[in-house]
């Protein structure tokens, strides 16, 4: 779903009906999750990598410049990204957007 919708004066309202109408429609779908411990420099961090069966998303519109949270000005989508970049070393995307590998380490290395 396109979260440019959710600028519209009505647009949160009608993006949360949008998405129950399609997750009620939805007839098969997967996620997996992955969990595994690494090692970087000696530090243990926990490698975390989701994959969908979606359609994904093009990720390389970020690395393009393209729709960011500081480009909103009411911050109305992004956020999660956003969070996730914050609070890991590193995020990487993988082929058509939807899988991500989160590395990330409780503490600071």
């Amino acid at each position: 779903m396109d979260s440019r919708m959710k600028m519209n004066p009505d647009g949160m309202e009608n993006y949360l009906t949008e998405r129950v109408r399609r997750l009620a429609a939805l007839e098969e779908g997967r996620i997996e999750i992955d969990l595994m411990g690494v090692l970087l420099r000696g530090h243990e961090i926990l490698r975390i990598r989701v994959k969908d069966s979606g359609e994904g998303f093009d990720w390389s519109r970020s690395l393009r410049g393209g729709d960011t949270v500081d480009a909103i000005p009411e911050f109305t989508f992004g956020r999660g990204i956003s969070l996730v970049k914050a609070l890991a070393l590193r995020v990487n995307y993988v082929g058509i957007g939807n899988e991500v590998e989160v590395y990330y380490a409780p503490q600071e290395i």
